[in-house]
């Protein structure tokens, strides 16, 4: 058995008989596989799988740019090595709505502990949101998967869409948290007849998309929600309340995914008070000034020339 440290330049690469592997972060960002040779598949009996997450698997945007955006590579290896398997490291349901998505059937993927000793097993570059040298192809992922919803076109009917941050399958660590505002914000969201959407509850991720491109004033945080529904959105207001994050100005791969979505929207941002005085079960509960997110949504109400309707 030979270990290797590989960022798999040529996009996909594979192995035969891998017995361990480990996605790394800094400063490697690469793969350490454990394995037999390096060779294409050649026994059709013989399991093959697509090792498809990182270390930040469990993170939302994270895995939908660094997992998700490479669902096209494998709908082509399917089409060479039918029997071929994506693995997961755990089951969420947004990993399954991607599937979705693309037309993979859940059928299609299983968990790391349940591989099969004798094995090929491909690999595709590693690409972390953290890697300030991310190579070109994270960018071609990303435009590639833009294009599967630029192209759709909806009426712009909704005034005002607010996204709360979800919390049923948020990461666990450091970056957890919660807004003392959510519930007074969905509360006058209402109020004046915009709409509430909790992506938590998305059953189709299509249909998700499809909402957020109906609407015209979109208010979400920064983080996740930013940086996958906002990418959704096309000639919209967008206002974001931030933590105190930059990840944009910090990280070209999200530098590059904030210029994508300035192509088409405008983006304000609001920030948080600067400390954090509570926690909630442990996690901290971010404190924002609920009136200067009610007074920029009414401004951007009265700049798009919309009436507030009342229910």
């Amino acid at each position: 058995m030979k270990t290797t440290l590989e960022k798999c330049p040529n996009e996909i690469h594979c192995f035969h008989n891998v017995t361990n592997y480990k996605p790394l972060e800094r400063p490697e960002f690469a793969w350490e596989i454990t394995y037999e040779s390096e060779c294409l598949p050649e026994t059709p009996t013989i399991p093959i799988y697509f090792i498809i997450e990182s270390t930040n698997q469990g993170a939302f945007s994270h895995w939908v740019y660094e997992s998700a955006t490479w669902l096209p590579h494998y709908i082509r290896l399917l089409e060479k090595y039918p029997s071929c398997t994506i693995v997961f490291d755990e089951v969420k349901t947004f990993k399954k709505l991607y599937l979705e998505y693309y037309g993979i059937p859940n059928a299609r993927y299983c968990l790391r502990h349940e591989m099969v000793a004798e094995n090929y097993c491909f690999f595709h570059t590693y690409t972390s949101l953290n890697d300030t040298s991310i190579p070109d192809i994270y960018y071609r992922n990303l435009l590639h998967y833009k294009d599967t919803f630029e192209q759709v076109k909806v009426p712009k009917d909704i005034p005002l869409l607010y996204l709360p941050r979800g919390t049923k399958e948020n990461y666990i660590g450091p970056n957890n948290r919660v807004y003392d505002i959510q519930n007074d914000l969905k509360d006058f969201v209402k109020q004046i007849g915009g709409v509430v959407y909790e992506t938590d509850e998305t059953k189709h991720l299509h249909d998700q998309i499809l909402l957020v491109k109906r609407a015209k004033i979109i208010v979400l945080d920064y983080g996740s929600n930013l940086w996958v529904n906002s990418l959704f959105a096309e000639n919209s207001k967008i206002i974001c309340l931030n933590i105190g994050w930059h990840q944009h100005p910090t990280y070209p791969c999200f530098g590059f995914l904030w210029n994508e979505i300035h192509k088409t929207n405008t983006i304000s941002q609001i920030f948080a008070y600067p400390s954090e005085t509570q926690t909630e079960n442990g996690v901290p509960i971010v404190r924002f000034q609920l009136p200067l997110i009610l007074q920029e949504i009414i401004k951007s109400i009265h700049s798009l020339g919309l009436s507030q309707g009342h229910h």
